[in-house]
């Protein structure tokens, strides 16, 4: 009978530090097992074989949103930079800065997720 090293990899999931669930927090996969579904190689690369992939946030909101204090979002208002001669008086007194409104939250909530 032939035997030969199979080389493993001990994985740990994030939290369950205490010493009663460490023993199950600790997974022993082949290696060889492990090439077989993943697209990077675990022994050289700091992927987290547990956490969930991060969301892309839209280029664009990024550059117009700010999040205020209180938590919500506020934008640049248009048509404040030039021209304002020939402007009403009622586009030259509006606000520069807009927050926007609770029914828009949650779609740029899903726009930018980070911010």
């Amino acid at each position: 009978m032939i035997s030969y090293f199979v080389p493993t990899v001990f994985v740990t999931r994030k939290g369950g530090t205490e010493a009663k669930n460490f023993s199950s927090e600790i997974l022993c996969i082949p290696l060889p097992y492990l090439y077989t579904f993943l697209r990077f190689d675990p022994l050289t690369s700091d992927h987290d074989l547990f956490s969930m992939p991060k969301i892309k946030s839209h280029s664009g909101a990024k550059k117009r949103l700010r999040k205020t204090g209180s938590g919500k979002y506020a934008l640049k208002r248009r048509g404040r930079n030039h021209l304002l001669l020939q402007k009403s008086k009622r586009q030259k007194h509006l606000n520069r800065t807009m927050i926007v409104s609770n029914t828009e939250y949650k779609s740029l909530q899903s726009l930018v997720p980070y911010l």
